[in-house]
Formats: C-alpha cells, sequence, structure tokens
C-alpha cells in the first residue's frame, strides 16, 4: 500500500515538473495557476443591481486576467457592479508590477471612489479595502453605502411615488421630468452640512443628506443625496446613466436616443436668502455645450473620464 502510494506521488511530482518544463512557469506560479486558483478562486456572482455596463474609464471583464493598471480598475469595477462583498483575483506571472500598482491604485483614493460614479448607488461603496499577498492574490472586500434596510425602505418609497409621477405611456423626458420635480420640490438642500464639509468640520451626518435615504426620510440632501436618489430612479426606469463628479459636487449623466445630457437637480433647486422654494430648469437635460455655458467652478470636469458627455452627433 506504502508502495503504491509513494508510486503515486513520484508520477504526480514528474507530471508536475514535466509541465513545468514544457509551459516555461516556475513551480510557484505553476501550482496557483493550476491548482490554488481553480480551487480558491469564487465565482463571480450578481445581485439584482448589477448593471454590466461598459464606459470609457472602465469596463466589465470576464475572465479576471490582471496585466495592467488598467486590467486592476478594470476588475475593481467588475466585482463592486457585482454587488459581492468580497472577491479575489491573481496577477499575471509576467505582471512583475502588479502589486505595486495594486498599492498605488489604493493610495489614489480619486480612482477608486469614481468607481461609484458607474455602478448602481445600491452597489456603491462607502470604503473599500483591498488586500495582496506574496503569491499575487488580490482581495478585494467591499463595505456598501446602502444596506438591505435603506434598500427596502428607497425601493418602497420609489413605488409609491412612482405610482403619484408616473403614468403609463410617458415618453423618458417627461417622466424624468416627473420625477425631477417631485424630488426638488419636496427637497431641501442642506445647507448646515454643506458649510461645515467647507469648514473641515467631519461631525456625523445624522441627517444622511448624502444619501437617498436622508433625501427621503428627512427631506433634506446634500449633491450626492440628490444625485443617487435620481440615479436609482433612472435605474429604476431602465434609462442608461452615471454620475459625474469634480472635487466638490456631483451629478447625474442620462443616456437619451444615443446622445449624453447633464441633469443637476442640485442646481435645480437653489438656496435663495429669503427661503423661498424655487424650482428651475437651468441644468436639465443639458447638452454640454448649454451645461458649461452656465459659468459654476463646481461643473468642470474632467472630460477624459466623461468623453461621452462630448461625443453627441
Amino acid at each position: 500500500m506504502k508502495t503504491a502510494t509513494k508510486v503515486i506521488v513520484i508520477i504526480l511530482y514528474c507530471t508536475i515538473l514535466i509541465s513545468v518544463i514544457i509551459f516555461n512557469e516556475n513551480i510557484n506560479q505553476f501550482i496557483i495557476n493550476n491548482f490554488i486558483y481553480k480551487k480558491e478562486l469564487k465565482e463571480l456572482t450578481l445581485n439584482d443591481y448589477s448593471k454590466r455596463e461598459d464606459y470609457d474609464y472602465v469596463q466589465i471583464t470576464h475572465d479576471f486576467e490582471t496585466k495592467s493598471k488598467k486590467d486592476i480598475l478594470n476588475n475593481i469595477y467588475t466585482i463592486v457592479d457585482s454587488g459581492m462583498d468580497e472577491f479575489s483575483f491573481y496577477c499575471d506571472k509576467d505582471y512583475v508590477k502588479c502589486v505595486d500598482d495594486i498599492k498605488e491604485i489604493s493610495g489614489e483614493s480619486n480612482s477608486l471612489t469614481l468607481i461609484n460614479n458607474f455602478v448602481h448607488p445600491y452597489n456603491s461603496f462607502n470604503k473599500l479595502f483591498i488586500s495582496t499577498n506574496s503569491m499575487g492574490k488580490i482581495t478585494i472586500s467591499v463595505d456598501k453605502l446602502y444596506n438591505e434596510v435603506d434598500i427596502a425602505y428607497i425601493n418602497k418609497t420609489m413605488n409609491e411615488i412612482s405610482s403619484e409621477v408616473l403614468t403609463e405611456g410617458m415618453s423618458y423626458n417627461d417622466a424624468i421630468k416627473a420625477v425631477h420635480d417631485y424630488l426638488i420640490n419636496n427637497t431641501k438642500y442642506d445647507e448646515e452640512k454643506s458649510n461645515e464639509i467647507k469648514n473641515n468640520i467631519y461631525s456625523a451626518n445624522i441627517n444622511n443628506s448624502h444619501k437617498a435615504t436622508g433625501l427621503y426620510s428627512n427631506h433634506i440632501a446634500l449633491c450626492s443625496g440628490y444625485t443617487d436618489a435620481m440615479a436609482i430612479f433612472l435605474n429604476y426606469l431602465n434609462i442608461r446613466n452615471y454620475k459625474i463628479s469634480t472635487d466638490d459636487h456631483i451629478w447625474n449623466a442620462v443616456e437619451l436616443d444615443n446622445n449624453w445630457y447633464h441633469l443637476d437637480l442640485t442646481w435645480d433647486d437653489p438656496v435663495r436668502s429669503d427661503g423661498v422654494n424655487m424650482l428651475i430648469y437651468d441644468f436639465f437635460l443639458a447638452d454640454d455645450e448649454q451645461f458649461l455655458k452656465i459659468q459654476t467652478t463646481q461643473h468642470s470636469y474632467n472630460k477624459e473620464i466623461y468623453p461621452e458627455m462630448t461625443s453627441n452627433s
């Protein structure tokens, strides 16, 4: 019996050795690729809010081959978009800078935060944790911005609003306008929290005005609250969209008839010193030229990240 076991071990060893020679791989990488990698990694699963959309800035990956910094970014985007809380992939054997590039991306908070602009708000993250090991395994752990209670509450509220403001046969433009008007007419900008942020005062946001939950429950919002609420509705209506952000502002981008338009609820809900509530349409489905004619420093966005906005025919 022991002899038979030894023979099996010898045959297995020889098989691995021959394979290593044939494929010109070092033994550690061979074991990773053919044993550890295949057995350990989970299969990517998608939740109900995965959009699976490709954009110029990031694209969905289908094989998790990791040979460049762009592949890393696409892998992270694909994982966040999927709605999974944790997922791992491996660096390619010839990608010697992989771990260094991962560390560089981890330190670029803006690069990671931008990923949230392209996924459904329900799959967006509050924090993203990236860990590596000596074998080139990269593990992405996602702490989501919206929990299950938030999602259930928003969906219930959104359904109630839909039955109130949307009618069967409405055009996309009319549906967007109805939601735009409802959200603005029932929300005030959170000036107090905005001033705290401008003055580097980081107290707890008890109103949740940075999220759609704060907009619906407390009728108060920062620009991120307006934008998330609108994005959730746009996804509900099956209208392609993403979010555009600068250092101090964020708004929606919407695709209609193969053209992209800006939609900024925050700026269409101006704050007046006399307290009068206003609803304007200066930033409602404006093309890029119209949008940038109104000079606001907060709208000076990076066109290399959102080139779709300038590609209207």
